[in-house]
């Protein structure tokens, strides 16, 4: 976390959350975006394909 060029501080807010749309809305360059590819991977989000279609046809439901 200390070598990272926006701070540390950044990473912080984001330990323990899926960080896809942030890194790419973050508009990191290919340099970036290689080093991030090449980390050791040290955990895994539960995912629940359920609980997303759930929440899917709830917002459909308010929609209509």
């Amino acid at each position: 976390m200390p070598d990272h060029p926006g701070g540390g501080e950044l990473i912080a807010n984001l330990l323990g959350k899926k960080i896809d749309e942030e890194f790419e809305e973050a508009e990191h360059t290919k340099t970036a975006k290689k080093l991030f590819n090449d980390l050791k991977i040290i955990g895994r989000m539960a995912f629940s394909l359920k609980s997303t279609k759930t929440a899917e046809s709830k917002k459909g439901n308010e929609q209509s």
